[in-house]
């Protein structure tokens, strides 16, 4: 097959500036590639996050205090009991009470 015309390609022209000539699509790696618009990806929002904050009192329940600052809630006052003996045992060193929400009194466990 004989062409009448060869295929231009981006050429410099005197000044600096590409001249830009027919694009042919040819096989291979650097081949022309069609845009094609792409699915955007939908992102459950998470639930919003309960932030339980330290600095203020719960108001019901039982809640271990460790060097004046609540850690955890517990709903009976035994099982925060027997977490705080088990915190106590495991650091020596921090004073660990119990905070009684309902009658808003500190228990000091030893």
């Amino acid at each position: 097959m004989i062409r009448d015309k060869a295929p231009t390609f981006p050429s410099r022209r005197p000044g600096g500036e590409f001249k830009r000539g027919p694009v042919v699509a040819v096989p291979g790696p650097n081949r022309l590639k069609a845009t094609m618009k792409k699915p955007k990806v939908q992102i459950e929002s998470a639930p919003p996050r309960i932030v339980q904050r330290a600095d203020l009192a719960p108001s019901t329940g039982y809640a271990i205090m460790v060097d004046g600052h609540f850690k955890t809630e517990f709903r009976e006052e035994k099982a925060a009991k027997k977490a705080a003996t088990e915190l106590l045992a495991k650091y020596p060193m921090l004073r660990i009470e119990i905070y009684d929400a309902s009658s808003k009194s500190r228990t000091l466990v030893k």
